[in-house]
């Protein structure tokens, strides 16, 4: 009985939320990331995975599974730069830490936007 007692204080104090919770927003933020980089249209479409030797297709109404998924890294590239952006302006980190993780979040994100860049130039 006391067993049964902890438990369902345990669920009903909703401890469990709060422990989950960084699960939960690191589940929300990857979901959020493949439907940007157009994981329904490549579901719903017929779509090939290469058009023909290239990843991106030059046309902006076609998007092939390969481009899908390096938009996709783009963007978890650029997130990723910007959250260690946040933990570096924050002060979690030493002044020389927060050095390092500020040039490793620049070129984080310098090599997100290039990678995009580059990726919708193609598509022109």
């Amino acid at each position: 009985m006391e067993r049964t007692k902890r438990l369902l204080d345990s669920i009903l104090s909703l401890d469990w939320v709060l422990r989950g919770k960084s699960f939960l927003m690191a589940a929300i933020t990857l979901t959020t990331i493949l439907i940007i980089s157009g994981v329904v249209f490549v579901a719903v479409s017929n779509v090939g995975p290469f058009y023909g030797r290239e990843i991106f297709a030059p046309t902006q109404t076609i998007q092939t599974i390969a481009e899908f998924i390096v938009i996709a890294a783009y963007y978890a590239l650029g997130l990723t730069g910007l959250i260690v952006y946040y933990y570096a302006a924050t002060g979690r980190l030493s002044d020389r830490a927060a050095g390092y993780a500020t040039l490793a979040a620049s070129i984080l994100i310098l090599f997100a936007t290039v990678g995009l860049i580059s990726g919708f130039t193609a598509k022109i």
